[in-house]
C-alpha cells in the first residue's frame, strides 16, 4: 500500500522532470503536486520544499490510516475469536454437563444395584442363620427316639414351616397393614365426630 502511495506522488510529481530530462521539449513542463494547496509562494520556485513536505504529510497520513485499519481488522478477528471460543465452551459446557450428568445416573445405578445385591446377601444370610438355628434346636439324636416322639417330631417340623401369627381373638391378624387400616378408619370416625359437634 505504502509502494502504491508513493508511485501516487511521484508519478504525477517528478514524471514531468523526468520527461523534460529524457525528451526533452522546446519549452518546460508544468509541475503537479499530488495534493494542491495554497501556500501564498511560487510554486515553481519552492517546487522541492513543497513537494517534500507534501510527500511526508501523505505517507503520515497512508501509515496513520494502515495502522488503525490494521488495528481495528485485528481487533475485530479477536473479538470473532473470542466468540467463537465462547461458543465452544458453552456448546462443551452443555456436553460435559450431558456427561456428568450420565456418569451420576451410572454411579446411582451402581449404587442402588450393590445396595440392592448387599440387601440380597443380608436376607440370604439371615435365612440361612434362621435355618441353621432351626436345625441346630432339632439337632438331637431323633433316629433314637421311640416311635411316637418321632411321629410327634414329624408333626412339629410341620408345624413349623407355617410362620407364626399373632392375632387378636382369632379374628383378623395384628399386621402392620390392619394397624394402617385401623388408624385411618378411626381418623375418619373423629373427622365425623367433629363435624357434627360444630
Amino acid at each position: 500500500m505504502l509502494v502504491m502511495a508513493s508511485m501516487f506522488i511521484t508519478i504525477p510529481s517528478l514524471g514531468p522532470m523526468l520527461l523534460d530530462v529524457i525528451l526533452p521539449l522546446n519549452e518546460s513542463r508544468t509541475k503537479n503536486i499530488a495534493v494542491y494547496s495554497d501556500y501564498g509562494v511560487d510554486q515553481d520556485e519552492y517546487f522541492v520544499p513543497i513537494f517534500v513536505y507534501t510527500t511526508v504529510m501523505i505517507m503520515v497520513g497512508i501509515n496513520i490510516l494502515v495502522a488503525t485499519d490494521t488495528m481495528h481488522v485485528s481487533c475485530t478477528v479477536h473479538a470473532c475469536s473470542l466468540f467463537r471460543i465462547i461458543g465452544y465452551e458453552v456448546e462443551n459446557v452443555i456436553s460435559i454437563a450431558r456427561m456428568g450428568e450420565q456418569v451420576n445416573n451410572i454411579q446411582r445405578t451402581k449404587t442402588g444395584y450393590e445396595s440392592f445385591n448387599e440387601k440380597q446377601v443380608y436376607q440370604k444370610y439371615i435365612v440361612c442363620l434362621k435355618k441353621h438355628q432351626l436345625a441346630l434346636e432339632y439337632a438331637a439324636e431323633w433316629y433314637n427316639f421311640s416311635p411316637r416322639l418321632k411321629s410327634l417330631l414329624v408333626i412339629i417340623c410341620h408345624k413349623s414351616f407355617v410362620p407364626a401369627k399373632v392375632t387378636a381373638g382369632d379374628l383378623f391378624p395384628l399386621s402392620m397393614e390392619v394397624f394402617a387400616t385401623v388408624l385411618r378408619t378411626s381418623g375418619s370416625y373423629f373427622t365425623t365426630l367433629l363435624s357434627l359437634k360444630a
